[in-house]
């Protein structure tokens, strides 16, 4: 393996733990929120917008993230989160998916982002 890969990996390695402990500790607030949901589990238009905010809340205070990456639109409708923009890297996507998953689950959203190569 190459150098340049392997320091990749120890930074991945090192930071992983850190970015879900993170991520863990921030959205406490988001999960309170999201549990005061209507009863009938169809997202409101108030409860899209609650999601959208918390999302781009986290998001945008994430300076771990790329300043590319804070800068993506977020929508959400009827509890499916629509993502698009340009990030910088795959970690940027990944970190950016976690916190949606987190919030809406699996089934709930769509990854319209683009990854810009590092390299340019």
């Amino acid at each position: 393996m190459s150098r340049r890969l392997l320091s990749r990996i120890a930074v991945i390695a090192f930071l992983t733990p850190l970015i879900f402990a993170y991520r863990s500790s921030i959205a406490v607030e988001g999960i309170d929120s999201l549990k005061e949901m209507s009863s009938d589990n169809h997202p409101t238009l108030r409860e899209d917008i609650e999601i959208t905010n918390l999302l781009k809340k986290k998001i945008h205070h994430d300076y771990g993230l790329s300043h590319l990456a804070r800068q993506i639109t977020i929508k959400t409708h009827n509890g499916t989160v629509s993502l698009r923009g340009f990030v910088a890297s795959r970690r940027d996507e990944v970190i950016i998916l976690n916190y949606v998953i987190f919030m809406v689950g699996k089934d709930n959203y769509e990854n319209d982002l683009e990854i810009i190569s590092e390299s340019l």
